[in-house]
């Protein structure tokens, strides 16, 4: 069918721009996934927290917008300092680090000092515009880690609360074109 424009400017024949057509930084897709499965780590190692997302850049040089928005919990029995970290990595490649055990770092989570025990739980919201190389056909799969800074804290993710409510988090990937 030919794409026309009649007299008043509507157009007929065109149900959508293709990708390529589209203006720098339009959003050319968004994929979104979820989890209310509970994981916990009580170490100092990273460890995957279940939130996950994939995206096939349908593009040549696109940039993925990431927003991550994650149900945390810290819970300490004894008094000291506390923390913990989320770090985002795209692969197996970090791309944004959770803090070093010092707690310095963009997602470093840190209370200190307090006397008795810490129960907190909090939104972990972070938005981060990733410019990965690739080829076209390429699928990214984006994912978040924890680990606690000291011993004998816990942190946890997608925490079942007492009435047996999941808590649910959220990850959000949109193309761009750039």
């Amino acid at each position: 069918m030919a794409v026309t424009i009649n007299g008043n400017g509507a157009v007929t024949g065109l149900t959508a721009l293709p990708d390529s057509a589209m203006a720098e930084d339009s959003v050319i897709q968004v994929v979104t996934n979820s989890t209310n499965t509970e994981v916990s780590n009580s170490t100092s190692t990273y460890a995957d927290t279940g939130l996950s997302c994939s995206i096939t850049p349908s593009l040549a040089s696109s940039k993925i917008l990431v927003i991550v928005d994650q149900q945390m919990q810290i819970y300490s029995p004894s008094s000291g300092n506390n923390g913990f970290g989320v770090q985002l990595l795209r692969g197996s490649t970090v791309i944004v680090n959770g803090g070093p055990s010092n707690t310095v770092g963009p997602f470093g989570y840190y209370f200190a000092p307090f006397s008795g025990s810490l129960n907190l739980y909090l939104r972990h919201h972070y938005s981060h515009y990733d410019s990965p190389s690739y080829s076209v056909g390429d699928t990214f799969t984006y994912k978040t880690q924890m680990r606690r800074y000291n011993s004998p804290h816990v942190v946890k993710a997608q925490l079942t609360d007492a009435a047996g409510d999941s808590g649910v988090s959220r990850m959000t990937l949109m193309e761009v074109k750039s």
